[in-house]
């Protein structure tokens, strides 16, 4: 905690600090098997630390992969259908102002909700399996 207070710039600071922790996870983690995902989240209204968010993603998923040990790139692939804009009319007392929604493409208004619930359920199940290895071997 002093580390990152006390420097110059406690943003690229942090960044290194998380980046020598993945580093560390990989390293004790090799031949376990299991595989490790990396997720950044930004949840500051300053500039300089929203872009060392991205920073911080983009050199977490470089080391991650560099340490797969053979070329890689990176693909984009849709996952959740592609929400489409569309005009609904406000139905309260003021008939001239419409509101802009997102719909999803198949009209299944539930698709992104169980999408997102499936994640947290499978990255929560990760988490524990990552809690009793990790407890299993310390013993």
């Amino acid at each position: 905690e002093e580390l990152i207070l006390n420097a110059d710039k406690p943003v690229e600071k942090s960044v290194e600090f998380l980046c020598d922790i993945l580093r560390r996870i990989l390293a004790e983690c090799v031949g376990v098997g299991v595989p490790l995902g990396i997720s950044c989240e930004s949840v500051s209204i300053f500039k300089s630390e929203i872009d060392g968010c991205h920073t911080l993603f983009q050199r977490l998923q470089g080391i991650l992969l560099d340490t797969r040990g053979s070329p890689w790139n990176v693909q984009w692939i849709g996952v959740v259908p592609r929400a489409e804009r569309v005009m609904a009319s406000n139905d309260g007392d003021d008939a001239d102002e419409d509101k802009m929604v997102a719909v999803a493409a198949n009209n299944d208004a539930y698709a992104l909700v169980k999408a997102g619930f499936a994640g947290a359920v499978i990255g929560g199940a990760f988490v524990s399996l990552g809690v009793v290895l990790g407890g299993s071997r310390r013993r």
